[in-house]
């Protein structure tokens, strides 16, 4: 039921939202983007306050892994997260 958004959800329920973006139905009746839930997975762990998932492609339906990146900070102003260096001690970013 892709593009459709009704009152009944079922678990694991996709829609495209106004946005443009995948959404999915949470086993505990939370809805989130699709890009979010398969970035979680690559990290094996929750994203945190700060991160974002950026589409490479530009195609927000896109949500291959190999099309994904994570960002810190929005964005538009965010850096991507590999290329992040800490400018107190110098250490990269922990991405897992």
């Amino acid at each position: 039921m892709v593009g459709v958004k009704t009152s009944r959800y079922r678990q694991g329920m996709e829609w495209v939202g106004s946005g443009g973006y995948i959404h999915v139905r949470l086993p505990d009746g939370k809805s989130t983007p699709k890009h979010r839930v398969v970035m979680e997975r690559m990290l094996g762990r929750p994203m945190v306050r700060g991160e974002s998932v950026h589409h490479k492609n530009g195609d927000r339906k896109d949500n291959r892994p190999e099309n994904l990146e994570l960002w810190i900070g929005p964005i538009r102003g965010g850096q991507r997260a590999a290329d992040l260096i800490c400018p107190h001690c110098g250490k990269a970013y922990q991405m897992s």
